[in-house]
């Protein structure tokens, strides 16, 4: 008896803690970032505006977000031994151009 109605109690528990209930909604995080290595110069056709992008050389590594039609923007980094230089373009069809360099 005493038994059940630790079981009982346990089960009434749970369901006062919503455990068990509706599952959780969450909402998705931002896009990983895209890393390229240097050198490297690409075009991407659709990027998501404010996404991260890398630049890494060496195990120094740059970064920029992906700026809004007909806009650039760039970053660098400097080493001891090594630099890396990302140079975001993005053109007024909305593509981007990505220039990775040392």
């Amino acid at each position: 008896m005493r038994t059940t109605a630790l079981i009982l109690t346990a089960v009434a528990g749970l369901a006062l803690a919503g455990c068990g209930g509706d599952p959780k909604r969450s909402t998705p995080g931002p896009p990983a970032p895209m890393t390229f290595t240097a050198p490297t110069t690409t075009t991407i056709a659709n990027p998501i505006e404010g996404q991260a992008m890398r630049c890494t050389n060496h195990g120094v590594s740059s970064g920029a977000y992906v700026p809004s039609a007909g806009h650039g923007v760039s970053g660098a980094a400097d080493g001891t031994k090594a630099s890396a230089i990302l140079t975001l373009t993005r053109h007024s069809d909305g593509s981007l151009a990505v220039s990775c360099t040392p």
